[in-house]
């Protein structure tokens, strides 16, 4: 069995997140000429140098008071989030650039303006920049692909969708019921749940059966969404302090730590799909903000990014992942900041670990892995772990089981109409496509 055989089967898994027109806020207020911004972060809600006002603040002359959205735009411009042109407009129905977006979330979340690095290759702005750096590191924006954020294209619907919902997450704003709910329509994968949780907590603008999410963001249904959101972090600031304060279970820190390693491997694999195509990847410093919104010392991956390069698929395998198997996570200790987590081997894993111990580390309000300790593994992985290991790439494969054999795992999966035959080690759990 080859390498690149391995390579491609897992790589296939990677998950890639996805006209100029008037910047949505003032580019640069006195504030940040002057360094304000960069020395205090404003308060969420508020722009830097701004004084928040009343709901009521001043329309434009081509938003009619009847406007679905004249509401949500006046309460931005109140908080001095938003500004229209020298004339006085502000064109609600105008398509919203991906960077402008970018730079409405950042300032209406508190974020402090930023030179950081980004995995990016296309960010020209100056003005823009900083604050698409800012949103990146808070968590808000991907690319358009791994190394490219596509700032001058018009934002869509579900991407706005997804952005703003990272934020409410995080903030631990949690998502509605399931069932019943709205349906997310055409949305794609990774935008789903994002635009079921919008649509659930009535942070939309409109009203009609479908959330159309691959239809441009208009600017002014860009502004419900985040007065809406912000209005949601107020009224619910009291309950979202009074959980976080809550003692972490164990069932909370395995969903932490399965989410937040998860978002790692998809991170990586698809900077790894960029490099297999183009030979070239993002600088270490360009990933670390990434990594630094689950890890503690995210410096711990300079290493395994910079020299392994085989190794990529092999890390990925190694997270536990929603599609197998839950592993069972028990909590070893407890204090006020750090909380130890022992879990069994993640089923589906290439590991020679039988178990792992993390510690978790608060921070900021936050709980990220501090780091994990490994426990050599002893016995073999048996069916059912290797059943979970196709069903990680393969929705069907955990049903289509052919045989046993001394030292693997032997499956049978159609793939896009295809017949393809898998393997998966019993000491390591290695996924393979074999030759007929």
């Amino acid at each position: 069995m080859a390498w690149k055989k391995v390579l491609l089967t897992l790589s296939a898994a990677a998950v890639l997140t996805s006209i100029a027109g008037q910047a949505f806020a003032a580019e640069h207020r006195e504030a940040e000429r002057a360094g304000g911004s960069r020395a205090e972060a404003p308060r969420e809600g508020q722009a830097a140098g701004a004084e928040a006002g009343p709901a009521a603040g001043r329309l434009f002359a081509d938003v009619a008071p009847d406007n679905r959205n004249a509401e949500a735009i006046a309460d931005l411009a109140a908080r001095g989030l938003i500004e229209g042109t020298a004339s006085g407009r502000f064109d609600p129905d105008g398509a919203l650039t991906r960077e402008q977006f970018a730079k409405l979330l950042a300032s209406a979340f508190g974020l402090r303006t930023s030179e950081g690095p980004t995995p990016f290759v296309d960010l020209v702005s100056a003005w823009s920049t900083p604050y698409i750096s800012a949103a990146y590191a808070a968590g808000l924006v991907d690319g358009v692909t791994a190394v490219k954020f596509m700032p001058a294209q018009p934002v869509t619907r579900q991407a706005a969708a997804a952005m703003v919902w990272r934020w409410l997450e995080a903030r631990g704003v949690e998502a509605p019921a399931a069932a019943p709910g709205p349906s997310a329509g055409d949305a794609d994968a990774w935008a789903q749940a994002s635009v079921h949780n919008i649509m659930a907590l009535g942070l939309r603008s409109d009203s009609g059966a479908s959330y159309e999410p691959k239809r441009v963001m208009t600017r002014g249904d860009a502004a419900a969404l985040v007065s809406r959101a912000l209005a949601l972090l107020e009224a619910t600031a009291g309950e979202r302090a009074a959980k976080a304060a809550q003692p972490l279970t164990a069932d909370k820190a395995a969903s932490l730590i399965r989410f937040s390693e998860q978002k790692t491997a998809e991170l990586f694999l698809s900077l790894f799909d960029h490099e297999l195509a183009s030979r070239t990847k993002p600088p270490f410093e360009a990933i670390q903000p990434a990594l630094s919104r689950y890890y503690a010392d995210p410096g711990s991956w300079r290493t395994f990014y910079e020299r392994h390069l085989g190794g990529i698929y092999e890390a990925v395998a190694i997270f536990p992942a929603v599609s197998m198997p839950v592993p069972s996570f028990k909590i070893v200790s407890v204090t006020d900041d750090r909380v130890k987590v022992r879990g069994k081997r993640p089923e589906g894993a290439y590991t020679d670990s039988a178990f792992l111990t993390y510690t978790l580390l608060k921070r900021n309000g936050n709980w990220v892995i501090g780091g994990r300790e490994e426990e050599k593994l002893t016995e073999p992985f048996t069916r059912e772990e290797a059943e979970g290991i196709v069903a990680r790439y393969y929705k069907a494969g955990s049903g289509l089981f052919e045989r046993e054999e001394s030292d693997r795992y032997l499956f049978t999966v159609t793939d896009k109409g295809e017949k393809l035959r898998l393997s998966v080690s019993k000491t390591k759990g290695i996924l393979a496509l074999e030759e007929d």
